[in-house]
């Protein structure tokens, strides 16, 4: 079997794309991107949030209640949502660089943020289902989406 011999210009370019961005870091960046379109999509809050809780017939104490909590959510969701915006950008600003240390200490944070917010989102949902009577959370369960 004989050894090709390759010249400079198939050495430089793969597809189209200079050599030099074909390497780790190239990869690397496009994994991160990947990564971070599936957070987008797949750590949403959750549909239950946003559920019309006065067709549950609400007594003024349990609306009360459910207001506090529902507040309580939106200021935790605008700060951790804050916190994963800032990120993204400095992720996205970093990709070029190839700085894996930052970049994947930025991807743990927003990571970690993200479930935050998912935890706080079921938490929040579970507390107000508790205040809800047996024949409600039973009304509740059926508004569920299947």
């Amino acid at each position: 079997m004989a050894i090709k011999k390759t010249t400079k210009k198939e050495t430089d370019w793969h597809q189209g794309i200079p050599f030099r961005f074909y390497g780790n870091a190239y990869f690397f960046a496009i994994r991160m991107i990947l990564i971070l379109f599936v957070l987008i999509a797949v750590v949403q809050p959750h549909a239950a949030l946003a559920m019309d809780w006065q067709k549950l017939d609400l007594s003024p104490q349990q609306q009360t209640q459910i207001n506090t909590l529902e507040a309580n959510w939106k200021r935790t969701h605008h700060q951790l949502q804050g916190e994963i915006n800032r990120d993204q950008a400095a992720v996205k600003r970093l990709l070029p660089s190839g700085k894996k240390p930052e970049i994947q200490e930025l991807q743990k944070r927003i990571m970690k943020n993200k479930m935050r917010l998912m935890n706080e989102s079921t938490n929040t949902f579970m507390k107000k289902r508790d205040t809800l009577s047996p024949t409600q959370q039973q009304k509740l369960k059926q508004m569920m989406p299947h």
